[in-house]
């Protein structure tokens, strides 16, 4: 993934999650306690083929929570009915975050909005990240 890919994805993602037929979905899958995998496919399945692919893979890279707290912040905002915003935020210490494969997930719940923000280096994420998501 190149930084691009990131802002590219989470614009993808915040405009996403304003649809009102996604938001009737979320709602639908929360109440059903769906998958990761369910998440993730809903995610995919509105977006075009590049983007598609490019959701596919950022999040079979990135640890599993990152779905459900993805999900959740959506639900927070859904709930007070506030905007969600996705940020790809660049890692302030990048040798820190390549030396340790670091993968930050922020949420913050303010007056008029909910963000998320994701801070990780491409292609520098433990393998293990992978793995326990295959098993979420």
């Amino acid at each position: 993934m190149t930084v691009t890919d990131c802002g590219r994805i989470t614009g993808y993602l915040t405009d996403l999650f304003e649809s009102p037929e996604i938001k009737t979905t979320l709602r639908s899958y929360r109440a059903s306690g769906a998958t990761r995998e369910q998440y993730i496919d809903l995610m995919a399945e509105h977006a075009e083929p590049e983007m598609a692919r490019l959701v596919r893979a950022e999040f079979a890279v990135l640890p599993a929570v990152a779905v459900t707290t993805l999900i959740d912040a959506w639900a927070m905002a859904d709930f007070g009915g506030k905007t969600l915003d996705v940020a790809s935020i660049a890692p302030e210490t990048p040798l820190e975050f390549a030396h340790s494969n670091r993968v930050r997930i922020t949420i913050d719940a303010e007056d008029d909005r909910v963000s998320v923000g994701i801070s990780h280096l491409p292609n520098r994420h433990a393998e293990w990240y992978g793995l326990a998501a295959q098993t979420a």
